[in-house]
């Protein structure tokens, strides 16, 4: 079952947890946060993400953190979880916002051991693709909606009129991983899909 929403945070992903574990899972993959990180970055986007998803507050650093636990806790029933750090935004690895990204993924850490789960290293991955880069991209994350927006739908453009793939998208840009800075194309997506491979191996054997 892909129970990921576009745009969610993870309050909104509480909110469906009922619904996700009437499937009764034997194996749950979590990634979630994205959204919060770029919510709690920037307050135009988190006016944002409040409004459209009809939020109790903007998101936050410290939301996501209570979230995130509640989450985990909710999952005790499941008997496979792993959890994923989240990827970077925009291909900056130094960038004011992967600042934020990683201190996201340093909750994640601490929750995952404290709760008892596996964690899945995407972010650590990710970054240290973009780490052995020889040059920063041309392009980065830029925050605001309408600056958010605009990438997705070049992408959106690239791949479905142009029939381009994700990772060309991304190289008209001068990216690698990220055609709009926020989504996985290809090479991202196969990065994910070997960790979750691993962990399937290890865990479930």
């Amino acid at each position: 079952i892909n129970a990921g929403i576009n745009s969610n945070v993870v309050w909104q992903l509480n909110q469906r947890l009922p619904t996700i574990l009437s499937a009764k899972p034997n194996v749950v993959i979590v990634l979630i946060g994205t959204n919060d990180v770029m919510g709690s970055f920037h307050k135009a986007d988190g006016n944002t993400y409040k409004r459209k998803g009809h939020l109790p507050s903007v998101p936050t650093q410290a939301n996501y953190q209570r979230e995130l636990r509640k989450l985990l806790r909710h999952l005790h029933a499941v008997k496979h979880v792993g959890v994923c750090t989240l990827p970077p935004l925009g291909e900056n690895p130094n960038s004011p916002i992967n600042r934020l990204v990683s201190s996201f993924n340093d909750d994640i850490r601490c929750i995952v051991t404290e709760e008892n789960k596996v964690l899945i290293p995407l972010g650590e991955s990710l970054f240290e693709v973009l780490h052995k880069r020889q040059c920063l991209p041309s392009e980065d994350y830029k925050p605001g909606p309408i600056h958010r927006l605009i990438p997705i739908i070049q992408a959106l453009s690239d791949h479905y009129i142009d029939h381009e793939s994700w990772d060309q998208s991304a190289a008209n840009r001068g990216l690698h991983l990220l055609p709009d800075h926020i989504h996985l194309g290809e090479r991202g997506g196969c990065i994910l899909a070997d960790l979750i491979a691993n962990y399937l191996e290890i865990n479930t054997g």
